[in-house]
């Protein structure tokens, strides 16, 4: 988590959201933004096995301030893209944030 405090510092840290089926979209749109050395938190990058996501996903969404959530057909039924947007919903009222993207594929 320090290293993910850090990085904020130094430059923007994008919390991005998706679904698999989705992912040549995400991907798109990553690189982009991390060719203008934006940070990306991207759940498939930075979660290991035998950590718990949920409790990773909550922590990393608390301490980024930038959320990308891509919406598609593909996205509503996915239990992820629906725990990380409950999620950074409850954590938008609990705190401050006015930077949230959302993008319809």
């Amino acid at each position: 988590m320090a290293n993910l405090e850090h990085n904020v510092k130094q430059n923007p840290q994008v919390f991005v959201s998706h679904t698999n089926p989705d992912q040549v979209a995400a991907k798109a749109i990553i690189n982009g933004l991390k060719s203008r050395n934006v940070n990306i938190w991207l759940a498939s990058d930075e979660l290991r096995p035998g950590e718990s996501w949920a409790e990773s996903i909550r922590t990393a969404i608390s301490a980024i301030s930038y959320f990308l959530v891509l919406l598609s057909k593909d996205s509503s039924p996915s239990f992820w893209v629906d725990e990380e947007t409950t999620k950074l919903l409850k954590e938008l009222q609990s705190r401050d944030i006015k930077k949230l993207i959302i993008f319809t594929l």
